[in-house]
């Protein structure tokens, strides 16, 4: 997966996408242990319908689950980050959701917020916003 360096050359990903009306897909970062990530730049401006949203730093060990859907029907890829070169994430499958089953059910409550903040982003018409980061208020 290819990377984005940010201003000071830390490796990362964007939170992106968002729903059309009738399909939709989403990538969402998060920890090794499934919590959301701090993001380094939040996008405020600009063309942001379903497009990126949140820069998040990347470390080996992290989760990147992407989702896609077709009038409802998902396809949900959880991928855990195993090396991190100049440009790009080599990431290894550690669960994938098809045909209305998962082919690795053992990931359990681990991902679950996760999971369910992605496709709750491949699901929100024309999103704006990022859906699972570490929030500070």
């Amino acid at each position: 997966m290819i990377i984005t360096k940010s201003k000071r050359g830390t490796p990362c990903l964007w939170e992106r996408g968002g729903g059309y009306n009738t399909m939709g897909g989403a990538t969402v970062v998060a920890a090794a242990d499934g919590s959301a990530k701090h993001a380094i730049y939040i996008r405020k401006g600009g063309l942001l319908i379903n497009g990126n949203h949140a820069l998040i730093p990347i470390a080996v060990g992290d989760v990147v689950i992407r989702a896609y859907h077709s009038r409802g029907d998902f396809v949900i890829n959880v991928s855990a980050i195993t090396s991190i070169t100049d440009n790009e994430a080599a990431l290894e499958c550690i669960a994938l959701y098809s045909s209305g089953e998962w082919n690795n059910p053992s990931i359990g409550e681990k991902y679950n917020a996760a999971i369910s903040a992605c496709v709750d982003k491949a699901m929100c018409y024309n999103c704006a916003e990022p859906h699972y980061i570490q929030r500070i208020d």
